[in-house]
């Protein structure tokens, strides 16, 4: 059975952080910054990473390249999965200022590379972790619908996995479909955390429901979506322990019976990220590449 968590993570530290007018244009979640955007990024990039080691994750912090700028470096979940097969999958990015991002550098050794992004050429997108929610315990795939999901291109990488497909129609308060479905949903080994009321056709809530049927579910409210109450992600240490990270400011929204509800199932590990959240419309399960390629002897 594949593990739903790991210890072993990477992070990327941005050279060139700041506001990304092509990504805006489907990310509704993002506003310009103020002044210092770039050194406020790197501070709490720094912070995130050392609440992780702290907890006692690994995490392979690979420094950006200055050339070309990439404002959303930062996030390399969008453009990377390092699967438990000892496959490396590459996928195709909408905004063509986040294509150079893919580094083949900053693989592990020995991994397999299935490069997807040649569909950008057919204006076909398909954004990661980004996109899709995965539920590696289950083997299904959550993706709601938006300009960077193409459902040809989901339905291909599913069968490279062996999922299923959980597809459905997502909005904002304004009817705009969400971009990301890790900013509306987030699975663990035994919670998930979903805001229903983006999903307006009842068939697709009810369909939610029934693909988690053995998760604990925490309904989250648009308000609470707003404040990257969605972007979670489980990890474990590397004693076991499992903790749910999730940025103070998705935290701080949570009603007491959630917050309770999630530390039953992991320590919650709070990171302070508002830069990175407000101005590069991401959160902190955005800025995590979870490894689970098989460790090679050293």
């Amino acid at each position: 059975m594949a593990r739903q968590s790991t210890h072993r993570l990477l992070m990327v530290r941005p050279a060139s952080f700041g506001f990304n007018p092509e990504t805006a244009a489907t990310n509704t979640f993002q506003a310009a910054g103020g002044d210092e955007v770039h050194e406020k990024a790197l501070a709490e990039f720094d912070g995130a990473v050392a609440v992780l080691r702290n907890f006692g994750c690994e995490v392979q912090v690979v420094e950006d390249t200055p050339e070309p700028a990439k404002p959303d470096a930062i996030f390399p979940n969008n453009w990377l999965i390092l699967h438990e097969s000892g496959r490396a999958f590459f996928f195709p990015m909408e905004a063509p200022s986040r294509r150079s991002e893919r580094r083949t550098d900053l693989l592990p050794t020995g991994v397999n590379l299935f490069d997807l992004s040649h569909s950008e050429a057919e204006g076909c997108y398909l954004e990661g972790t980004g996109s899709m929610v995965i539920d590696w315990v289950n083997h299904r795939i959550f993706a709601c619908k938006s300009s960077r999901t193409d459902f040809l291109l989901l339905s291909e990488f599913s069968k490279m996995i062996s999922c299923e497909v959980v597809y459905f129609q997502a909005t904002n308060s304004e009817k705009v479909p969400i971009y990301h479905t890790n900013v509306m949903m987030a699975i663990g080994s035994e919670w998930a955390v979903v805001c229903f009321d983006s999903v307006p056709e009842e068939a697709d809530r009810d369909n939610l429901r029934k693909k988690l049927i053995n998760r604990t579910i925490v309904s989250i409210t648009m308000a609470q979506m707003a404040a990257f109450a969605g972007n979670m992600l489980e990890v474990r240490n590397a004693d076991g322990e499992i903790g749910i990270v999730l940025s103070d400011r998705a935290w701080q929204s949570l009603e007491q019976d959630q917050q309770d509800t999630l530390t039953q199932f992991g320590q919650p590990l709070r990171v302070k990220i508002p830069t990175i959240e407000s101005v590069g419309g991401g959160g902190i399960r955005c800025m995590i590449c979870e490894n689970f390629c098989p460790e090679l002897p050293s």
